[in-house]
């Protein structure tokens, strides 16, 4: 059987590229299993330097922002600068920022992209094991808000929605509302779509109930 390999741009050193092969093939096996649909290994675009990144954007980069996912390819600082080029300091995170960006190419074929944010990075965050402290309740419910992209918060807020839909309503209910979202869905009408899947209203109030619920 032919070794799969997974295309790796050379923008930073020749190492880690094993590791880094390996660590894909395997997250595409998880990620081809929950979501339940097949997609072809990502290239890999690694940047050596938080310039690189700063270039490539156009501007100066959060210093704990290390990887994004465009279609068809994840973008990584280089696992070799990932500390001394982000304010990280646990390098055993590199490999669950990786799953985490594999993961927004997956949420992002089934919603065409129109996934809200913190639903986004929160599934994205789920499956990656990145586990964030329960949020108090004021900022549980700024899910309700549109959430800027250098907001740190989106991630902590979206995991504790994202945990608490799959584990009180479990996993087929938060695939049917990934392919519920459409292409030509506005921002919204996500409040339809959430409550054709669940039945329940997109609002302050319910999700208030939700919240008291899950932290009794």
């Amino acid at each position: 059987m032919k070794q799969q390999i997974v295309p790796i741009i050379e923008v930073a050193k020749i190492l880690y590229h094993k590791k880094i092969n390996e660590q894909v093939i395997k997250n595409k096996k998880i990620l081809d299993k929950f979501f339940q649909i097949e997609l072809s290994l990502p290239q890999i675009i690694l940047f050596n330097s938080r310039k690189d990144m700063d270039r490539y954007w156009g501007w100066k980069t959060q210093s704990w922002m290390v990887g994004w996912a465009k279609p068809g390819a994840i973008y990584m600082l280089h696992p070799s600068c990932y500390l001394s080029e982000s304010s990280h300091t646990d390098f055993k995170r590199y490999w669950k920022v990786l799953l985490h960006e594999h993961s927004h190419l997956y949420i992002n074929t089934l919603t065409n992209g129109f996934a809200p944010r913190w639903l986004n990075e929160g599934l994205a965050s789920y499956l990656a094991n990145q586990i964030h402290k329960v949020p108090d309740e004021t900022a549980a419910l700024r899910v309700l808000d549109k959430l800027d992209f250098n907001d740190k918060d989106v991630y902590k807020i979206g995991y504790f929605w994202i945990e608490l839909l799959f584990k009180k309503f479990g996993k087929n209910k938060l695939l049917q509302l990934l392919k519920e979202l459409k292409p030509t869905l506005r921002q919204t009408k996500f409040e339809s779509v959430f409550y054709k899947v669940y039945k329940i209203r997109f609002s302050k109030k319910n999700l208030t109930s939700l919240y008291e619920k899950y932290n009794l």
